[in-house]
């Protein structure tokens, strides 16, 4: 038996922010811009005894500050199927230093819902091996979606790096069950971008954006 890992670097969409000046931005705690990491794909069953796990790396670029805003993962299951995911998982953000590398980690979990396709337990009433899968009305199509309790009241500053390695995210999901059907994902991550002056000047208090 093994643990059989799926590694996935996701795609990245930029917004750059426009409307000011360089010198007023620099004044200010407006976002540079918005960068989202995103990916779309198949998690393939592990193979007999095997169980598996997928792991999203996420690198920032070293020439700015970041502010994670939202991170979501959602895994959909065949007909009929349960999701045997944990119902939490941990985003482990890896942050270089002058002091060498800081880790960071934070929680994602998913809501509770019936027992199978066709249960219609209470979730109260569940018992504790019961997977959180969800059901759209309707449909008889698993779906399990983690979401971030809590974004981190943190900047990240990759500037520290030798420019070989930048700010790393790995989140891993695990599961209950060896060797269990394969499932579709959608993966997104989304973070503010400021540039480096701007935020060691004016360090932010929250992850919410403002103006």
């Amino acid at each position: 038996m093994a643990v059989i890992t799926t590694s996935v670097t996701p795609e990245i969409r930029h917004t750059q922010f426009t409307g000011l000046s360089e010198t007023e931005r620099e004044r200010s705690a407006i976002a540079r811009g918005e960068t989202i990491h995103f990916s779309n794909g198949i998690w393939a069953a592990a193979g007999a005894g095997n169980n598996r796990g997928l792991i999203f790396t996420i690198d920032l670029d070293k020439n700015f500050a970041y502010v994670l805003t939202d991170l979501s993962c959602v895994f959909l299951a065949a007909a009929n199927g349960n999701i045997a995911a944990e119902a939490s998982a941990l985003v482990e953000f890896a942050i270089p230093s002058q002091n060498g590398t800081e880790y960071i980690y934070v929680p994602m979990t998913a809501p509770a819902g019936r027992q199978d396709s066709s249960a219609t337990t209470p979730v109260g009433d569940m018992p504790a091996r019961a997977y959180n899968t969800l059901y759209p009305t309707g449909t008889d199509v698993g779906s399990m979606c983690f979401n971030l309790d809590r974004p981190p009241n943190y900047l990240f500053y990759p500037w520290y790096q030798d420019g070989t390695n930048n700010v790393s995210c790995l989140t891993m999901f695990g599961e209950q069950v060896a060797n269990y059907t394969s499932m579709s994902y959608r993966f997104a991550a989304r973070f503010l971008q400021y540039d480096i002056t701007q935020a060691y000047n004016y360090p932010l208090n929250s992850p919410v954006m403002t103006r």
